[in-house]
């Protein structure tokens, strides 16, 4: 399975999780639910992590491997 397809997979658990939630009748439920909400969202977050780590890798190798660090001038205090 790709990422997209595993992240969008994620995405349409996280949404049935969250209308089952919101319709559901029983404690236990509610909670398995809830649970199950921040199991989805994680695998979210990882995916987009990973992302976002291979933009900056892409972008360091098109700069020339290159890290530019912007410094900004600082008031000094007496």
């Amino acid at each position: 399975m790709t990422m997209d397809r595993e992240k969008e997979n994620a995405l349409r658990m996280l949404e049935g999780c969250v209308c089952r939630l919101s319709v559901t009748d029983e404690m236990e439920e509610a909670y398995r639910m809830y649970y199950f909400m921040t199991v989805w969202a994680t695998q979210i977050l990882n995916h987009t992590l990973h992302r976002i780590e291979e933009q900056n890798k892409q972008k360091e190798q098109e700069e020339g491997g290159e890290t530019h660090v912007r410094r900004t001038k600082r008031k000094r205090q007496c």
